[in-house]
């Protein structure tokens, strides 16, 4: 049995900042029988009607294999968001800010003054005390301008009790001071288990639907009739990794290009086979090409091509099969 836990992303519907900007944080942890996980999703700047993904350094905050089927493990995820704001950044320069002030006060005070008046108040004395005034008076308002608290998230859930991934939010609302400083954020996160004993699944078969899940971050195969439209790209249907399930993770497997329908009718696949997946929903096949990169990691573009299961021999995927067989 596996589980992880996993944060999404945030959307910001009002930032607590009354400058319309946020620093939006977490900390808290994942408690369980034997040991406690940190959390700390670093800040993340925010406006309003924003949303944004959460890194993949700090989104998985529980991941676990090896837990037995039959378990009923009891974790408790504890959530704190905060708005960071000037006080902490201040500390990384107050010091720097302070020895800068001061080097311009004495150089102020160094500016040769008009030998004629003699009577009045030396100015420069007079603009070299403001300016260290300010940076006392800058240095006391921004240790003022603490790190706000947005609020409280938990959680209680059991590990456990079959094959399932469910999406669960939690809103982050309040007010300090009405019609000046209120918020309104919501973070999405999901919680997979996956009971991953060969045993227990069924074998592939040719003309039958199967669902593929990336083993590492628990996702599924997925594809949807919208087309890549960045540049460079090669225009055709887009194929991503899902963190839920829905009906456009189904793929049909059937025979290499070339090969009817019926190839092979409810046979099952084998290490070594030559098959292709076409998606269900869209009637497109699995499919990759040489020569043109993602816009992101700049591997090999993967799409789904085709009209109603007819494509090319880019659409041809070998089935790999850990110590051989079916």
């Amino acid at each position: 049995m596996r589980a992880r836990l996993e944060l999404m992303d945030v959307t910001c519907y009002d930032p607590e900042d009354v400058v319309d900007t946020d620093m939006f944080y977490l900390l808290g942890g994942v408690n369980s029988a034997d040991k406690t996980d940190a959390v700390v999703l670093p800040a993340m700047g925010f406006r309003a009607l924003q949303t944004r993904h959460t890194h993949p350094d700090h989104s998985v905050l529980f991941d676990q294999s090896n837990l037995p089927s039959d378990s009923s493990r009891q974790l408790h995820l504890a959530l704190q968001a905060y708005d960071q704001d000037f006080a902490r950044q201040w500390t990384k320069y107050r010091d720097i800010f302070n020895r800068l002030a001061d080097e311009i006060a004495k150089r102020v005070e160094e500016l040769p003054r008009d030998p004629n008046d003699t009577q009045s108040p030396d100015n420069r004395l007079v603009a070299a005390t403001i300016i260290r005034s300010l940076a006392v008076a800058t240095d006391i308002l921004a240790s003022f301008d603490k790190d706000d608290f947005l609020g409280t998230h938990t959680l209680d859930f059991t590990v456990g009790g079959g094959n399932n991934v469910q999406q669960l939010e939690a809103p982050f609302k309040g007010t300090l001071v009405p019609w000046w400083s209120d918020w309104n954020y919501l973070l999405r996160y999901r919680i997979a288990q996956w009971d991953g004993a060969a045993a227990l699944l069924p074998a592939a078969k040719y003309t039958r639907e199967i669902r593929l899940m990336h083993q590492d971050t628990m996702r599924m195969l997925h594809s949807h009739p919208i087309n890549y439209r960045h540049p460079g790209s090669s225009g055709q249907q887009q194929v991503t990794a899902y963190e839920l399930t829905d009906d456009n993770d189904f793929w049909r497997v059937k025979g290499p290009d070339g090969q009817p329908e019926n190839f092979r009718t409810h046979q099952t696949v084998q290490h070594g086979d030559i098959i292709r997946l076409q998606h269900v929903l869209t009637g497109r096949n699995l499919h990759s090409h040489s020569g043109i990169p993602s816009p992101v990691t700049q591997q090999q573009e993967v799409t789904c091509y085709g009209e109603s299961g007819i494509g090319d021999a880019n659409d041809n995927w070998r089935v790999e099969v850990e110590g051989g067989g079916a």
